[in-house]
């Protein structure tokens, strides 16, 4: 299963990673077959993926001169940023790959990096 896909699969969101931002495809409505966009981030976007709220977790990396900030973005359907996770202290200057949300735990991933993280609340 697609996880950037909408709970109501009226839409898909697609990472444009060069761009720093993220497009909205419409699946379905009146707004189908076309794309808009659905934010712009302060960095590259990796992996998206929907937690059980229909929220999305975005891994986005944000290169600062020579060094690499890594965090994770929760948003809305709508686009409007809840929670920015720092993954610094965790990845240090390697990117992060994928933040997923499972049963009220975080848990983060790098392509870079041969350990995966675990967040509590």
């Amino acid at each position: 299963m697609i996880q950037a896909i909408s709970r109501d699969g009226s839409f898909v969101l697609v990472g444009e990673y060069l761009a720093n931002r993220i497009r909205r495809v419409w699946l379905k409505g009146p707004k189908a077959n076309s794309s808009d966009l659905f934010m712009l981030l302060a960095g590259r976007p990796d992996n998206i993926k929907r937690n059980s709220r229909g929220q999305f977790w975005i891994a986005v990396n944000s290169v600062i001169g020579c060094s690499t900030l890594s965090s994770g973005v929760r948003v809305t359907e709508n686009g409007i940023v809840l929670q920015t996770v720092s993954l610094v202290e965790e990845y240090g200057a390697e990117v992060a790959s994928e933040v997923q949300e499972y049963n009220g735990t975080l848990y983060g991933g790098s392509l870079l990096a041969s350990y995966a993280i675990i967040f509590t609340s």
